[in-house]
């Protein structure tokens, strides 16, 4: 049974690991002092239709990505790592690693689901902007984005890296227990 959990742990979290980070990490100042030149203004005013364009295949395929990461962390939190301490509890077993590092996941999890709604809105609000009309509107929204984009990458990477810790942490319990 603790080798079947081990096996099912580690088939989904490659699975998350293969899926990818729904963001590309951006290096972008949360405080929104960048200010769009007069080149970048006259692109935006230039490039609008097409940039119009990019954002709403962007909503669409960060939309789907967020679906399947937040349905395979779900499963990760709530149906593995919850129930396999569930287990260890009921046997009385110490499995106190574990445990600090599920509710440090579930947490995690909660900081993505927080950010990905800010990010969707601010995602929302850039593509309904009338970017040849308020180039350097459009420009301030596309920074505040930017970096919504960059938190959730912190977020992805972070619950990939706990669940690595997991994972081997399972590994060592499982030592303990043969």
């Amino acid at each position: 049974m603790k080798i079947l959990y081990s096996r099912i742990f580690i088939a989904i979290s490659a699975s998350v690991l293969l899926m990818g980070s729904p963001v590309l990490a951006e290096d972008v100042k949360s405080d929104s002092a960048k200010k769009a030149t007069a080149l970048q203004g006259q692109k935006i005013v230039r490039e609008c239709k097409n940039i119009q364009n990019q954002l709403g295949r962007l909503r669409s395929n960060d939309a789907l990505i967020r679906v399947n990461l937040g349905q395979n962390y779900e499963v990760i939190s709530s149906r593995l790592m919850a129930n396999l301490n569930t287990r260890i509890v009921s046997n009385k077993l110490n499995g106190s690693e574990l445990v600090a590092l599920s509710a440090e996941f579930s947490e995690n999890l909660e900081y993505f689901r927080e950010n990905y709604q800010i990010y969707e809105r601010d995602l929302t609000k850039l593509s309904h902007m009338d970017c040849s009309k308020a180039a350097d509107k459009f420009y301030d929204q596309l920074e505040i984005v930017r970096y919504q984009r960059s938190e959730l990458n912190f977020n992805t990477t972070k619950l990939h890296e706990i669940a690595e810790e997991y994972q081997k942490a399972l590994e060592r319990f499982e030592e303990t227990i043969k």
